[in-house]
């Protein structure tokens, strides 16, 4: 059978860099991308297969010169191509340009796992290697959508299964799931199952399938200390301490951290709200004031907008003094002030005291 080598132009891309946060978009590029270059017939002849732990330079040669048999260009699809051995990737950069025209590489490295707020190390491939790849075709990053956006992809899902979700529905869809669109994709199906005959996805379809997150509890627990109810206060607490799977105190000590970490995003947003700033609108001044880790100015909007709208239950002094009783639960905990160091017993008491807390009429504002 006569090769179509001759079908394919001086200016194919033959290599690609696929990475990012977003697996599964990842994995819809290279499935359109094997649609447009790969024979379907002749697939077990034109597309190959390596894994990066066990891939050399020389093995990506080979697969890379060999002519396809009946498609545009022969595919060659390495994975976890952070894990080639940086020799190895050195070597290949050296050699990339000598990919013919007929050949396609498809370097993929998996979502990064991020430490510091930065990919950990060997999560990436190396930069002479990006810097090759770059030469010789496309490096594309796949990055985890907007939550806005997010919310119109799980609106489009929907519709396409043939019902219909509201915009509240949607958002809290991605409240729950994030925004990597796999997950969503998944939970998604999960609804449409869910809500049977029904041509419509409710929010009370969403709360019954999407389990709550941590964080969302979180929230819910700060808008009963910040309605001043400690009856509802506790009973948001009730399941942070005793929903995670693991014994009580583990959780009673996690929640203690994420409070802590709650209650300084309070007082960044309590800053910009006395400094009459408004989103987008943060004076170079005030932007100094905030810590550059961990700044409410780079969370989604929905999420600082909710502490923002929280942050109007509390001023500074009040914040002030919920910041004492934090660090006296600490310290109980710790065994080194306060009679009581069981963790569980020091949240719960730490929790009725912040919701019974007087408030002062500035925090109102």
């Amino acid at each position: 059978m006569a090769r179509k080598t001759d079908s394919v132009k001086s200016s194919a891309i033959r290599a690609y860099l696929f990475h990012g946060a977003d697996d599964a978009q990842k994995k819809a590029a290279l499935l359109k991308l094997e649609a447009e270059i790969v024979d379907p017939d002749f697939r077990d002849f034109d597309l190959e297969q390596l894994y990066g732990p066990d891939v050399t330079a020389d093995r990506v040669m080979t697969a890379a010169t060999i002519a396809p048999f009946a498609s545009k260009q022969r595919l060659v699809i390495v994975t976890q191509a952070n894990d080639i051995s940086t020799a190895e990737q050195q070597t290949i950069a050296s050699k990339l340009e000598q990919i013919p025209d007929f050949a396609c590489v498809v370097f993929i490295t998996p979502a990064p796992k991020i430490q510091d707020g930065k990919p950990k190390r060997g999560s990436e491939i190396h930069a002479d290697l990006t810097k090759a790849i770059k030469k010789a075709g496309k490096s594309v990053d796949f990055p985890l959508m907007r939550a806005d956006a997010a919310a119109r992809f799980v609106h489009d899902l929907v519709k396409q299964l043939g019902k219909s979700i509201s915009p509240s529905a949607a958002a809290s869809v991605v409240r729950r799931c994030g925004t990597d669109s796999g997950i969503l994709a998944t939970e998604v199906e999960k609804l449409f199952n869910y809500a049977g005959d029904r041509a419509t996805v409710t929010d009370a379809d969403v709360q019954q399938v999407i389990t709550e997150t941590v964080e969302e509890k979180i929230f819910a627990l700060m808008d009963a200390i910040g309605a001043k109810k400690p009856a509802l206060a506790m009973h948001y607490l009730h399941p942070l301490l005793h929903g995670g799977g693991s014994e009580v105190a583990g959780e009673a000590l996690r929640t203690l951290v994420m409070l802590t970490r709650h209650f300084r995003q309070l007082w960044q947003a309590r800053l910009l709200i006395d400094a009459g700033c408004r989103a987008g609108r943060v004076s170079e001044e005030v932007e100094m004031a905030l810590p550059e880790n961990g700044s409410i100015l780079k969370m989604e909007d929905w999420k600082r907008n909710k502490i923002m709208e929280q942050a109007r239950n509390f001023s500074l002094g009040d914040l002030a003094r919920c910041f004492e009783k934090i660090a006296a639960a600490d310290l109980a905990i710790k065994g080194i002030e306060g009679a009581v160091s069981d963790p569980a017993m020091a949240v719960e008491m730490l929790t009725m005291e912040l919701s019974s807390q007087p408030q002062s009429k500035k925090g109102r504002s």
